[in-house]
């Protein structure tokens, strides 16, 4: 079986994300470390069981069920996708409804016609997938600089890929290599390294005024998307456990993906954030 929905168009080729200070910050730093060290203690990675309180509720309110039945794994993942995107409608400045699970979010939204952060719709993506025994956790993908505004997107295990994939339900889009095999976002992190945008399904998005990121005008929201995302590429953090609510939780550790060298790791901000921090530079735990 193959992780591929066709070879995406190039998206943001007609920008050079090289002349931003977002590249410069991604190559002025070391790549993560790939190798475990032979005595490295594993972090212990944990994920609800799908009959966990909650997520049996989501899954039977929602008839997740129909929408993965008899399907594909991957065609599951991404019509997941798809409904996590549609559910609720988005607004980058909506406030976040306490507690943050799933059930509330959805129900809330309902009640009063609210819209949902992209924090939000991850965290309705991410239940989802527990809900039908998927590995998945939301990543917060975060700038070298912070600039008040970063990116909530999911990283979600494919048993039969033997792979980790990154969807994005806030733009209901994925990105992929040339061949169009969908990339994780160590992968995706990559690519804008090497100096140029990986490619990502279109998005479906209308361009209602000026857009700049990094400087640049952007004609489209998909150059804007791939801008965006090379700033919000530096660095990546997601909780230890997930599972339902876990989010509105501050005693559980987030452990934070940063790349050698990162002076953010040895100042004061991790204390800040308010709850335990794991750092890492091993890409190759962040994924185990």
């Amino acid at each position: 079986m193959s992780a591929k929905r066709g070879v995406t168009e190039d998206r943001g080729s007609a920008l050079d994300i090289r002349k931003t200070t977002f590249y410069e910050e991604l190559v002025r730093h070391p790549e993560f470390d790939m190798e475990l060290p032979v005595d490295a203690a594993p972090l212990a990675w944990s994920y609800a069981s799908p009959e966990a309180p909650g997520l049996v509720e989501l899954r039977d309110r929602y008839g997740l069920g129909g929408l993965t039945e008899g399907r594909s794994e991957l065609d599951a993942i991404l019509g997941l996708l798809d409904w996590a995107h549609r559910i609720v409608e988005h607004d980058g400045g909506a406030q976040n409804p306490e507690p943050r699970n799933a059930l509330n979010i959805l129900s809330t939204c309902a009640a009063t016609g609210a819209r949902v952060n992209c924090r939000m719709k991850a965290i309705v993506l991410n239940e989802a997938y527990l809900a039908m025994g998927l590995r998945s956790r939301y990543i917060t993908c975060l700038p070298a600089v912070d600039d008040g505004d970063c990116h909530v997107t999911v990283m979600v295990y494919s048993s039969t890929l033997r792979k980790w994939l990154l969807v994005d339900p806030t733009q209901n889009t994925f990105f992929t290599s040339d061949d169009g095999t969908i990339l994780n976002i160590i992968e995706a992190r990559g690519a804008y390294r090497s100096g140029r945008s990986p490619r990502f399904r279109s998005i479906d998005r209308p361009v209602s005024g000026p857009m700049v990121c990094g400087g640049m005008e952007c004609a489209t929201y998909d150059e804007f998307y791939a801008v965006y995302m090379c700033k919000n590429c530096f660095r990546f953090a997601c909780t230890l456990s997930s599972e339902p609510g876990i989010d509105s939780r501050r005693d559980e550790p987030t452990v934070v993906l940063t790349p050698p060298g990162d002076e953010w790791a040895t100042g004061d901000e991790p204390a800040r954030w308010g709850v335990p921090v794991v750092v890492t530079h091993n890409a190759t735990a962040f994924l185990a």
